[in-house]
Order: structure tokens, then sequence, then C-alpha cells
């Protein structure tokens, strides 16, 4: 039986002008035997065989479908591929790894970390359409062409995405941001139907670029936490030592007091006005992350104004940052990322804003009324207050983090912002859920 020595995919979109969204691939096996699949994205196509055709028909092929404006796709995993690939570790794997090394004192956690595997997977295949599917044995994400997204795809995505934000933000609806869209879509495959896509409606406003830089936040986080590397020797791949993945502790708190001061807490500074207001705390989890813990401890602990703050995430990023706490994203366009007053970490005193981002509300995703929230020390030391509205720019120099007031600052509710991650102790997670439920 003939052996698949080598795999090259292509895709071409223009779902803009010519309403095309295809994909090409070619397979070549040790016997000689080429066979070519092509279709529209999303559809199964179809296939032809060339007997003996060899490496230079492949070859020729290709140059033909790169002529035509066709790209690489970007494979993890591939059998055999002129991409660099990765080694994965299977879910089953890493939800065994949580289990194992995330300290915990009671069954619930357990169900918890079941959670928060499984929610990047739903949120991501509802996001997309269904055209970026969760495969439960690798871990990862596949296209509608069936091909992994990888660190290079989501890298390329985010680049484009800025520019498509800088030009929505701008109001230009111009060819310019069709052929992005078409660029963007090759990367990350969205249902969108067989007609010709509307930029302005596609792009309507920024929510829109918002809600896609979330996929790819999600996508991120997914690989992150699924990625691993190899160990080598000569040309044998061998089995590492057990990596220590999760160096934390995660409790559930019974303590009566303390959680009728975190729910008084809550209530204090919820406001009627913000879609999250009918929820309330349902259940608190002590977090302590030790890599965070001492790194707050070198900064945060020593600086002024350690403020217990809120600060809202969806549930499909959490598994990542009890991996290895918060993070602040590459420098990107305000308009793409939201991040008001440059990139860093964003909280807020007012529990019902922060508490919009965990339900969706914010970044125009799907609500999800029954979501969680961080509790966290932030130490913001000596800060900058803004007057006016925001320009995307971060505190000046001398200043350890912003406070944008509401009603100075351009915002209704206040907002704080440090500028690195050693500034912030998670402390609390806590789970809403509509109230009485």
């Amino acid at each position: 039986m003939a052996t698949l020595i080598r795999t090259e995919k292509r895709i071409m979109t223009d779902c803009v002008e010519e309403n095309h969204n295809k994909f090409w691939t070619g397979e070549l096996y040790n016997d000689g035997m080429v066979i070519t699949r092509w279709g529209r994205v999303g559809d199964s196509g179809q296939s032809k065989e060339f007997p003996g055709a060899g490496v230079s028909f492949l070859e020729k092929k290709l140059r033909e479908k790169e002529g035509k404006g066709y790209r690489v796709i970007e494979t993890v995993n591939a059998a055999s591929s002129s991409v660099t690939t990765k080694t994965v570790t299977p879910t089953s794997d890493l939800k065994n790894l949580a289990h194992k090394q995330i300290k915990s004192n009671n069954p619930l956690v357990a169900k918890l970390i079941d959670r928060l595997v499984k929610e990047n997977a739903h949120s991501i295949m509802a996001s997309t359409g269904g055209k970026i599917v969760y495969n439960d044995t690798t871990g990862l994400f596949t296209t509608a062409t069936g091909d992994v997204v990888g660190q290079r795809t989501i890298d390329d995505a985010n680049a484009v995405l800025e520019e498509i934000g800088d030009m929505v933000a701008a109001k230009n609806y111009g060819i310019a941001l069709g052929r992005k869209t078409n660029d963007y879509l090759m990367l990350i495959p969205t249902e969108i139907g067989r007609r010709k896509l509307d930029v302005r409606e596609w792009w309507s406003d920024l929510s829109k670029v918002q809600a896609q830089k979330q996929i790819l936040d999600s996508l991120q986080a997914s690989l992150v936490s699924a990625t691993s590397a190899p160990v080598v020797k000569g040309t044998k791949t061998i089995t590492a030592p057990e990596e220590k993945v999760f160096d934390c502790q995660l409790h559930l708190i019974d303590d009566k007091k303390e959680i009728d001061r975190i729910r008084s807490f809550y209530r204090k500074t919820r406001q009627s006005i913000h879609q999250s207001s009918n929820l309330d705390v349902r259940t608190v989890y002590s977090v302590e992350i030790n890599t965070v813990n001492v790194a707050f401890e070198k900064d945060g602990a020593k600086m002024t104004n350690i403020w217990e703050l809120w600060h809202g995430t969806k549930v499909s990023n959490l598994l990542s940052i009890v991996k290895q706490g918060l993070v602040i994203p590459p420098q990107s366009s305000p308009h793409v990322c939201g991040r008001m007053y440059g990139n860093g970490v964003y909280a807020s005193d007012i529990s019902s804003k922060a508490l919009n981002y965990a339900t969706g509300f914010w970044n125009g995703g799907a609500r999800d009324n029954n979501c969680f929230m961080l509790l966290v020390n932030m130490a913001m030391g000596n800060y900058y207050t803004p007057s006016g509205a925001f320009s995307g720019n971060a505190a000046p120099k001398g200043y350890d983090s912003t406070f944008a007031k509401a009603g100075r600052s351009g915002i209704i509710n206040n907002e704080m912002i440090c500028y690195r991650t050693s500034q912030v102790k998670i402390n609390r997670l806590i789970e809403f859920s509509p109230s009485g439920k």
C-alpha cells in the first residue's frame, strides 16, 4: 500500500468581488501517485488521481495555483508537509494534567476544571459559524478545510485584523478593506454564505472587529494550552518527563463570612444600567498561582495604592489564566483590542462593568449568564488620570498605572490599568448566575 509522503494545501478567498472561497490540496505518495482535491471551503469537494505523475507534476500544479492567487495553508501535525509541524498534548492528557497538578479541596473543583478545558471549543465554534471545528483527540482547532490552526496563522490574522480595525475606525469602506477582508478570511474561515460579502455590513462598527479579536485570543489560549515541544534524540522522538503545566491551587471557599463579604462588595457597585446586573454571586474559589504570587511580591507588593478590583474575562480564557496568570497581549491598535488606555491589564471597582466583559456584552459575543469574574489586588502606585476622551495611549513616563475616572476621562465608569503583570495578584475566582439560581 502506497505511503503518503507529502501534502500541500492552498486556499483562495475573494468574497468581495468574485465570490470565490476555494481550497486545493495535492497529495504525493511514494509510488508517484498524486491525488488532488478541490472545492468550495466548507464542502467536501471533488478529487482526481494521477498515477505515477510524481513530484514534478505536483510542483507544476502548485505553481499554477499560486499563480492564480492561491495561498499556503499552515498545518500543525500534518502527516508530511513542507510546513513546520509541532507536537501537541491531547486534550485528554491536558485534562488529566490539570486534575493532577491543580491542588484542590473539593470535588466541585474537578467539575470546574472539566468545564474550563471544554469551554474554549464551544465559544470558537459558535463564533465562526461552525467553520472552525474542535478536535477532541489533539485538543486543537481545525478550519473548514480540515487544517489545524497554528501560531503563524494566528499571528498573521492578528496583523491583518489590526489594519482592518484602523480602516473601519476611519470609515474607509473601499477596495483596500475588501482585500484585507479576503486576506483575513483566508486565515480564519467563517460562515458567510454563498453571496458576495458586503464589507459595510460585515464590519458595520468596531464591535465586529473586536469580536473577531476575541476569537483570535481564544484560539491563542487554546494553542498555548495544548501545544508542547517534543524531546528529540537523534532521529527518534522520545517521551519527555511530565511537564509542570499547572503550578497553582484552586480551592472552594465555604467560609460564609468571606462569601458574604464578596457578595456585598459585588452588590455595592453593581449598576442597573449594565446588562449583567441581574447576575449574582453563586460560588467562590480561592486562587493561588505560584509564579504570579512570586512576581507580585517582588514588584506590586512593594508599591503604594494596592486596590481590590474586579477583572472580567470570558470562561474560554480561564484555563490559560490558571496556567500562567493574566497576560498583556502584544501591541495592537486600540480599535481592534478595545484597550482605551494602552496595552495593559484592565480592572474596575464597578463590579457590573467588569462582569459585562465576562458575559460577552462588550465584545459583541453570545451572552453567557453562567460566567466568572476575578477579584484581584492591583498595585496602582503613582497613577495617572487622563482628562477627556481616550487616545489609545498608555500613561506618560513616570507613572505606574492609569486611573480613568468616570465623568473626567471620557468614560461612564471607572477603569484602572496597570502595565506590568507583576502589579496584579489574583485572589478569587467567582462564579455568577442569574439571581436565585
